[in-house]
Formats: structure tokens, sequence, C-alpha cells
């Protein structure tokens, strides 16, 4: 180690406060909401929300209540004709659209323009059937953020399993993503990474299959 930087490490972390040093144990937790707001805020971000593959639309209809002005796309028509009984106040705001086709997703920006903020929770981009088609949608989402336009969005990784699978089964079979597939979406767009955490989901559903998700939640700047 460069003499002048250990002078530098030591003058440091003898100076500080001895739960400064334990920073690294201490319990970590985030907010979605607060976590988007704060980035909307320093990056001056508007309030114009898509959420992709909604479901049955509770991320959407939450978003609407905390001010954002939301759209929410689902691939399953069910999903849609359920959002609009259960938050009538989304009735005209919920539409279906396969995030993959990316012939209908340009016509849906033609139509609906784009957005400040694009959620994309769930693990959705993983629901393909191989990595050609998950970095299709990839490159799909990229069309419905506006500049300066904040992308959420969950992906379930191979480096965070044994093994590192190309697929794992989860209710369905997921294929999965890999650091490197991000790596190349960030720089072919010049994207900026804000910030990542770790999600960790353990399942045991009734019938006796046990399993578990690993994701990870992206926050992504689109800064064009």
């Amino acid at each position: 180690m460069n003499g002048g930087l250990k002078y530098e490490m030591e003058k440091y972390y003898l100076s500080i406060d001895e739960k400064e040093i334990l920073s690294d144990i201490s319990q970590k937790t985030f907010d979605i909401w607060e976590v988007m707001s704060n980035y909307r805020k320093e990056l001056h971000i508007g309030q114009k929300l898509i959420d992709i593959g909604g479901g049955i639309g509770h991320f959407t209809y939450k978003a609407s209540k905390k001010g954002y002005n939301v759209t929410m796309i689902d691939v399953l028509k069910e999903f849609i004709e359920r959002t609009r009984e259960k938050y009538p106040e989304l009735k005209d705001r919920v539409y279906l659209l396969d995030i993959f086709d990316e012939k209908k997703v340009m016509e849906f920006v033609q139509g609906k323009g784009q957005f400040d903020v694009v959620t994309v929770l769930g693990s959705v981009l993983n629901h393909v059937e191989n990595k050609r088609e998950l970095n299709g949608g990839l490159y799909n989402i990229v069309k419905l953020g506006e500049t300066n336009s904040l992308f959420v969005i969950d992906l379930l990784l191979e480096e965070m399993f044994p093994e590192k699978p190309a697929t794992i089964w989860s209710d369905f079979k997921h294929t999965l993503a890999s650091f490197s597939n991000i790596g190349v979406f960030l720089r072919e767009y010049g994207f900026r990474l804000l910030d990542m955490y770790s999600i960790h989901e353990s399942y045991t559903p009734e019938r006796e299959l046990k399993y578990e998700e690993h994701s990870i939640r992206f926050f992504i700047l689109k800064p064009w």
C-alpha cells in the first residue's frame, strides 16, 4: 500500500467515532417511494409515471395517491379488467400491451407519449423464454422514457444463484439476466446507475416445492 494513502487512512479512521466504523453491520432498509422522491427532487424529474406489468394495479394506485400522473400496462387482459374493477379511478389509465413487442411499444409511445418515471417491478423482464427476448424487453422500455427520466427495474440475475443458471423455475420459467447484460445496457445508452438494492423473497407455495428469488432493484437515469 502507498505510504501516503496509509497515512491518510490512519488519520481518518483513528479520528472518527467508533459507531461510524461499525456502520457496515448496521441495519439497512429502503423505501421505494422515498428513493424515487429523493431522486426526482435531486434530478428535477417529472411526475408522469408508467408501471410496466402492473398486475392488478396496487402499485399504480398507490403511485396515483402519492401525486404521480399514472399509466399502467400489462400483457394479461384479465389483470387489466381486474384493475379497472378494483380501482375505478384507474379505468382510463390501464392498457393492454406486450412490452416485448417492439412495434406495439412504438405505437403506444406515439399515442401516449413518453414518461418521466418508468417502473418495471416484480421481475417482469425475466418472464421470457430466452435472453434475446429479455434484452429486447430492456431495449423496448428505453423507448418509454422521456429525456431525464428515472427507471426502476427489478431483475433476477444469474450471479445471485449457485452455478449461475440461465433459467430458474419460480411458479413458471424465468430467464435470468446478468451483470454483463446490465453493463452493456448502461454503456450502450449512456445511462447512469443511481442506486441498486438486493431483494430476497422466500416462497413456500401450497404444493411442497420451496424456492427463493434473489433480485436486484436498479434505479437508473436516462439523461437524454
